[in-house]
């Protein structure tokens, strides 16, 4: 049975198993709490993770989102003796467990607002791909990240494969994958693989600064950016103008736009609500 999350009065927190969600002025901020198994990615941390956007996607006064980890291991990856049991159901079972954690892995993909995973170590196998998951990283200059399955004869999970050319490269995305190099922070912003270094002691109050920025945003016009910059990757220049041209007229008939537009003309700071 899937725990009942216990509420901290006054504190705008669950806590669940593997995972604590806190909200605060439109931020929610998922942290992977599991760490004497340094944040490993299972399927009791799935079904938290599962729970957390349950109540997201219900909660329209959250406006973005943070991703971190306890102590100093953003998540290490897939949990290994439990990939071990997952092998021995059989083929069948186990696709069924694969396909759950790539459904939730699209859930946080196609989630309608931004997404920010503030990388404070280690971020390795399903970890990397999770942080690859969300809109942007920021990472503490101890974060490090690789590809780990490799080394235990499996593929990157998670959807990595999809994800990591498409921020660094195919050929980039090749070497990363085929050697399991851990690379630190700034290679990783060198490659483009995250958007921003912070000092390990900066790296949540530079993710809470930048998702209070996101979250002042329109969410209507935030969320249509999202879809639209997804779908650019998979067609023509043609098909892509339409699309933008029907979320633009969408967004042009909603409060926020008018709010935005006299807020601008009266040299004012606008406030959006989301209608």
């Amino acid at each position: 049975m899937q725990q009942i999350p216990q509420e901290n009065e006054g504190t705008g927190m669950a806590v669940q198993h593997n995972i604590i969600l806190s909200k605060a002025d439109g931020v929610a901020t998922i942290t992977f709490n599991n760490p004497e198994r340094l944040n490993a990615w299972s399927m009791r941390t799935l079904a938290d993770f599962e729970s957390a956007f349950d109540d997201l996607e219900r909660d329209a006064a959250v406006r973005s989102v943070i991703i971190t980890g306890t102590g100093q291991t953003f998540s290490s990856g897939s949990d290994i003796p439990e990939v071990i049991e997952q092998t021995e159901l059989g083929p069948a079972l186990c696709k069924q467990v694969i396909r759950r954690h790539d459904r939730m892995m699209r859930r946080l993909m196609e989630f309608e607002k931004p997404t920010i995973a503030a990388v404070n170590g280690l971020a390795a196998g399903s970890g990397m791909n999770i942080a690859l998951g969300c809109d942007l990283i920021i990472a503490s200059e101890q974060a490090r990240f690789c590809q780990t399955l490799t080394q235990h004869a499996l593929l990157p999970d998670l959807g990595g494969m999809w994800l990591l050319p498409r921020a660094v490269g195919l050929a980039r995305a090749k070497e990363l994958v085929f050697s399991g190099e851990m690379i630190d922070a700034r290679e990783a912003a060198r490659i483009g693989l995250v958007n921003l270094v912070v000092s390990h002691e900066e790296v949540i109050v530079a993710a809470e600064m930048l998702a209070q920025e996101v979250a002042g945003n329109p969410p209507m016009a935030l969320a249509m950016s999202k879809v639209i910059l997804r779908l650019g990757e998979h067609m023509d220049m043609k098909r892509y103008v339409e699309y933008e041209s029907l979320a633009q007229a969408m967004c042009m008939r909603t409060e926020d736009h008018r709010e935005g537009v006299h807020a601008f003309m009266e040299k004012r700071t606008p406030v959006f609500k989301g209608r």
